[in-house]
């Protein structure tokens, strides 16, 4: 548990955004948060950019934007922590009676906090998330292969579906003062929250307005594996779940292997127990309860305990 002291006015709305090499976007989605903020809750607001410890200078321009913006902050990690916990950092932070997370690329459009804040605060939900109809349309070549997958990933977790762009109130990770998750967000709710609380919103998807993606394929086997143990409250079950999946991927092996090279044979091998490795890891992770982040640097106005 963290306990957290901020010494700022508390804000109706809290916004974080998980930030890695998007030094360029950044001034721009801060016009548009503003713009649906201030139309939203006035003054009554506060962004949190989270450095992700992007190799290129994001820390820069984030410390620009704070030092002409009072409601604006900045935190910097010491190392590569991935999106998820980048944003755990960043609501640890948050004093807003709702909390909004937002990626960094502008596929989803800050015009779509609108639609998740009347939702929430008109229905009595305590989770919102946006869910954009034409996502996989736009962000993948085949559609319905990616949706699948994702639906095959919830499945293998367990959970109701979820996405990056939500809103929740304080409540949810705080309890006082005190900041609750040690897992990541969509691992926490579900251990926490009831599906029944949780609500779904339509929200606009665009085009990445600058770069590429952070998440290609391997990144995202990655994640799926390092990850997969936090979504289970003992250990046994997330050790099914993956012996289900090595299952699957081993019956693959074994079609393609069927008339194929014995070089070809070995590298699947390898790549099985490659995956092996990065689960294992995984449990060790959640057993240890390694520190998932550790914040080197804030901006002043989160340094100083200044009001919003």
């Amino acid at each position: 548990m963290l306990t957290v002291t901020t010494g700022r006015q508390p804000a109706t709305l809290s916004v974080i955004v998980p930030a890695f090499k998007s030094a360029p976007v950044l001034p721009e989605l801060l016009n548009r948060l503003r713009h649906i903020l201030e139309k939203l809750v006035g003054l009554s607001y506060e962004i949190i950019f989270v450095d992700d410890c992007s190799p290129d200078n994001t820390w820069v321009t984030i410390r620009e934007l704070a030092s002409q913006n009072p409601r604006v902050h900045g935190i910097r990690l010491g190392k590569n922590a991935g999106q998820w916990m980048a944003a755990l950092a960043g609501m640890a932070h948050a004093t807003g009676q709702y909390i909004v997370t937002i990626d960094d690329d502008l596929e989803h459009d800050p015009s779509g906090i609108e639609i998740l804040y009347r939702k929430i605060t008109s229905e009595p939900f305590y989770l919102i998330f946006g869910m954009a109809p034409d996502k996989y349309h736009l962000k993948s070549r085949y559609p319905r292969l990616a949706r699948l997958s994702q639906k095959a990933v919830n499945f293998l977790w367990h959970k109701y579906p979820t996405d990056s762009f939500k809103i929740f109130r304080r409540t949810v990770v705080f309890h006082g003062e005190t900041f609750e998750p040690k897992l990541h967000f969509e691992a926490f709710i579900k251990q926490t929250l009831d599906a029944r609380l949780v609500g779904y919103a339509p929200v606009p998807f665009n085009p990445r307005y600058h770069g590429s993606s952070n998440h290609p394929l391997r990144k995202k086997l990655w994640i799926f594996l390092r990850y997969t143990p936090e979504y289970y409250p003992f250990p046994g079950k997330s050790i099914l779940a993956f012996f289900f999946f090595i299952a699957v991927f081993s019956v693959l092996t074994i079609v393609l292997s069927w008339k194929s090279t014995l070089i070809f044979h070995a590298a699947m091998q390898t790549i099985l127990l490659i995956l092996i490795l990065i689960f294992v890891w995984g449990i060790y992770g959640k057993l240890t309860r390694t520190e998932p982040y550790r914040v080197i640097d804030k901006t002043s106005g989160l340094n100083d305990g200044s009001s919003v």
